[in-house]
């Protein structure tokens, strides 16, 4: 056999070993986006219960959150008004609705955020805030909470701590997902991980992942987010680091992907 031809044996055996390959992809993927969507359709839709009462929603910031908040809100009250924190005060005035409902209350909100606050419960508007990046940002949260009328929280242990600062109604409420959003989805070889965390590298999450880099430097890792690099031990993860902000669309897909194989 000619020289030729072994080259072109073996390129055709490494075209079909590729095409088993992916064609065993391919099913486990179909298979798995099949099961999932099957199970979707087997839960009952929720019907939520309506309230008569008109809301302006002032989010934070972060549409993965606030654009579920917002189409929640639309599902289960009257009216639902949608506004940004600076113009709070004048879309109040203009609307006058049963409840101001403001999302963090942090980042992104005007210096003026609590005179604005203030004012609006002048007009006589009750005002919720509810905060979800607790308890990372209490510092900030206390100076805030003291000028709602009511707060809640996704953290379940800084219910005591909004108390002891005088609120007289705190509510334990946790996030929810938006599963119009956050649903399965086919994604491609380049998102699949067995382990994946998308998230900002708070000083707890830092500690954890110092004290797993070494398991992880053995595994198909992503990690999103900003912060990263003042891990310990960030060298045995870098090259899994995707830094900076993850659009939502491609947070699904890494979800998604996570732990392809199993």
């Amino acid at each position: 056999m000619s020289r030729t031809q072994q080259l072109a044996r073996r390129k055709a055996a490494v075209r079909q070993q590729g095409s088993r390959a992916g064609g065993l992809i391919g099913y486990e993927q179909g298979y798995r986006y099949g099961r999932c969507e099957a199970v979707r359709m087997l839960a009952p839709p929720v019907v939520p219960a309506r309230y008569d009462l008109k809301v302006l929603f002032i989010p934070q910031g972060f549409p993965a959150i606030d654009n579920g908040v917002a189409a929640a809100l639309q599902r289960t009250v009257r009216e639902a008004v949608v506004g940004t924190p600076e113009a709070m005060l004048a879309l109040a005035e203009q609307h006058r609705p049963d409840l101001l409902l403001v999302l963090n209350g942090l980042h992104v909100f005007p210096a003026d955020h609590l005179q604005q606050v203030d004012r609006i419960r002048e007009l006589g508007i009750r005002t919720v805030i509810w905060f979800a990046d607790d308890p990372y940002f209490t510092d900030d949260t206390a100076a805030i909470a003291p000028h709602y009328d009511a707060v809640a929280t996704h953290e379940q242990s800084c219910v005591p701590f909004y108390l002891s600062l005088g609120c007289t109604q705190v509510l334990y409420v946790p996030m929810a997902v938006d599963t119009d959003m956050f649903r399965p989805v086919p994604v491609s070889s380049g998102y699949h991980a067995d382990i994946c965390f998308i998230g900002m590298a708070f000083w707890n999450r830092v500690e954890l992942f110092d004290q797993i880099a070494g398991y992880l430097s053995g595994k198909k890792v992503i990690v999103g987010g900003g912060l990263w690099e003042r891990m310990r031990l960030y060298r045995l993860i870098k090259p899994s680091v995707r830094a900076g902000w993850i659009p939502i669309q491609d947070t699904v897909r890494y979800l998604n992907g996570t732990q392809f194989d199993n």
